[in-house]
C-alpha cells in the first residue's frame, strides 16, 4: 500500500495546478461574458473526478494504517471532493456567464483547500 503514496502526493500537485487553472478559466469566461461551454464542463468534470479519486486514495491509505499528521487533513479532502458537485447543484447546471463567477470563486476555494490539505498532511505517517 505504500506504493500509493507517490501517486497520492502527485495527485495533490495535479489538483493544485488544475484547480487554479480552472478558477482562472472560469473567471476569464465571466469577465468576457461568455457562456460556459462544453470544453469548460468537460474540464470541470475531470477536476471533480480528480478530487474524488484523491479522497478515495486517502481513505485507502488511512484504512491501511498510513495516516496524515493532522486529522483536519481529511476534512479538507472531503470538502474538496464535494465543493464542485455542490456548486453544480446550487447553480442547477446553468451555463450562463454569471455562473462563471460562481465557479471561479468556488474553484479558488478548492485551490485553497488543496493547498491547506498539502500543508496539514505533513507527510504521511506509516503505522508505528
Amino acid at each position: 500500500m505504500t506504493a500509493l503514496i507517490p501517486i497520492y502526493t502527485g495527485l495533490y500537485n495535479t489538483a493544485l495546478l488544475f484547480s487554479a487553472f480552472m478558477a482562472v478559466w472560469s473567471f476569464w469566461l465571466w469577465f468576457r461574458r461568455e457562456e460556459l461551454n462544453s470544453n469548460f464542463w468537460g474540464a470541470l468534470v475531470i477536476n471533480a473526478i480528480l478530487l474524488i479519486v484523491q479522497l478515495v486514495l486517502g481513505g485507502l491509505l488511512y484504512l491501511n494504517g498510513i495516516a496524515a499528521e493532522r486529522w483536519v487533513h481529511y476534512l479538507y479532502d472531503i470538502m474538496m471532493a464535494i465543493t464542485i458537485p455542490a456548486i453544480f447543484g446550487y447553480t442547477r447546471g446553468r451555463s450562463t456567464y454569471q455562473e462563471g463567477l460562481v465557479y471561479a470563486v468556488a474553484l479558488f476555494f478548492v485551490w485553497g483547500l488543496v493547498l491547506r490539505a498539502v500543508i496539514t498532511g505533513g507527510g504521511l505517517l506509516p503505522p508505528a
